[in-house]
């Protein structure tokens, strides 16, 4: 098992590299269409590195600094790296629509654990739906309402 988590692990860090390369492309050349830091500050979420997956999602933000997702990206990102304040501040502009997408409401929660009616309210929200959102985000999201 050991084995395939870090042949898993190498995939991933492959995949990061390239996609790395190709985002500094992209800020030199006009032909590219779409910038890829909010996908790449996911992905290095998922990959443990927060300061790559802030850096990105900062360059995101600075692009697009009213969009809910590009927020939700970088809140998400300052919660991983263990910065609730500034996770706080995005995470705001995030909910600001009202959306009822279960992996913001989740992760809303998360982020407002320090105040707890804020995140029991984001949480049961969030698991009401029974939604497909990642099962670690889900176990975590449970796991925190127990908490509360």
């Amino acid at each position: 098992m050991m084995g395939m988590n870090d042949k898993a692990a190498d995939i991933s860090n492959k995949a990061l590299n390239e996609m790395e390369e190709k985002a500094k492309a992209a800020v030199t050349d006009n032909t590219v269409g779409h910038y890829s830091d909010k996908e790449m500050a996911e992905a290095y979420i998922k990959n443990n590195n927060y300061d790559k997956a802030v850096e990105h999602a900062l360059a995101e933000y600075n692009r697009r600094p009213n969009n809910i997702d590009v927020n939700e990206t970088l809140a998400w990102a300052y919660y991983k790296k263990g910065d609730t304040n500034k996770a706080e501040q995005y995470i705001k502009t995030a909910l600001k629509t009202k959306s009822k997408n279960p992996r913001l409401l989740c992760r809303a929660g998360l982020i407002y654990m320090l105040a707890a009616d804020k995140a029991k309210k984001y949480l049961t929200a969030g698991l009401k739906t029974n939604a497909n959102i990642f099962p670690s985000l889900k176990n975590e999201s449970e796991t925190a309402l127990k908490q509360l």
